[in-house]
């Protein structure tokens, strides 16, 4: 994503309000169990409602592939989203009961890691995926609108990831009114982003159904040459964390071989362990109660 730097810097803290008093301590939450009845508990699937699959109601085409396949992975977004938004009003910051720099800088690694994933995703769509179907279906300004909608809150995922890693090794300066705010300043055109793809991709039944396919499994190539780092050590610890794959009744997102689950598992992921107490499954794709839940801690 190509955003020019803004002039304006949140390091320097801003004055807010008081929060709801958060608990006193917790402790990494993976126990393996079944989503949470969303009438007794919260879960990563509100506010921001999550996408149907096509392929469920669909008969298969290439449009109808490409559309479930990009909607399983909006959908890892937006309980990633979800989790931040439930989770961050329990992050206790330095002014009040239960702060612990180390809880805080944890949630800020995992606020950053959700922008590297979006980040990387839109990438992988600017630098393969959209060109091929633009030169597949001969349409050179085919995929323009959806170029325009990620410049609708690209700027704003730039100020958040900047007021997050601005934290992480200040993490006295973390107010979540104020990251909040942030959040729901470009929330509103991102989800819409994240939804209308999805019809969008579905309008495309008139173009050849397998040169569709080919322009999307090219692209998941890109998605997951794992020589970044950051994908290494933030995106996919994220991506397996946020990926329900019991989500309508089964679910086989994302497309990694076991011996590159086990990796993320057992090696990728201990780099920045904290963070991944937050997510909202374990990395075999169970569901988890999201940990900062009051009615979830673990004191």
């Amino acid at each position: 994503m190509h955003v020019r730097s803004p002039k304006t810097s949140f390091a320097s803290e801003r004055s807010v309000e008081s929060v709801e008093k958060a608990p006193r301590s917790f402790r990494p939450l993976h126990r393996h169990t079944s989503k949470p009845s969303s009438s007794t508990t919260g879960w990563a699937d509100t506010p921001f409602r999550l996408i149907p699959t096509p392929r469920k109601s669909m008969s298969e085409s290439g449009a109808v592939f490409v559309a479930s396949e990009m909607a399983s992975i909006h959908n890892m977004i937006l309980r990633g989203l979800n989790s931040i938004v439930q989770q961050g009003p329990h992050v206790p910051d330095a002014r009040q009961p239960g702060y612990h720099a180390q809880d805080v800088s944890d949630f800020l690694v995992y606020v950053t890691a959700w922008c590297d994933t979006l980040e990387h995703h839109h990438n992988v769509e600017h630098s393969t995926l959209f060109p091929h179907i633009e030169q597949m279906a001969e349409v050179p300004d085919l995929m323009d609108e959806m170029e325009e909608q990620h410049e609708e809150f690209s700027l704003g995922l730039y100020y958040l990831k900047e007021y997050a890693e601005t934290a992480v090794d200040r993490p006295y300066l973390y107010r979540w009114r104020t990251m909040n705010k942030m959040i729901m300043d470009f929330a509103p055109a991102l989800t819409h982003h994240l939804h209308d793809e999805i019809d969008f991709l579905l309008s495309m039944n008139k173009f050849d159904c397998e040169g569709l396919r080919r322009c999307w499994l090219e692209a998941q190539k890109v998605a997951v040459q794992f020589e970044d780092d950051k994908v290494k050590y933030k995106v996919l610890p994220f991506v397996l964390g946020n990926s329900d794959r019991s989500y309508e009744n089964g679910n086989n997102f994302p497309h990694l071989s076991t011996s590159t689950r086990c990796a993320v598992k057992l090696y990728f992921s201990g780099k920045h362990r904290g963070a991944w107490r937050f997510n909202s499954c374990d990395f075999h794709g169970r569901p988890v109660p999201l940990a900062m839940l009051p009615e979830n801690r673990e004191d």
